[in-house]
């Protein structure tokens, strides 16, 4: 499921910017 957590992760970079980093990592932690 990692691809969908990096797709997830350009998708809210694109609109938070910074925050799809800490998103994608939260988002890979809990997988």
């Amino acid at each position: 499921m990692a691809q969908d957590a990096y797709e997830y992760d350009a998708t809210i970079c694109e609109a938070q910017g910074k925050g799809g980093a800490y998103v994608h990592v939260v988002v890979t932690e809990r997988e």
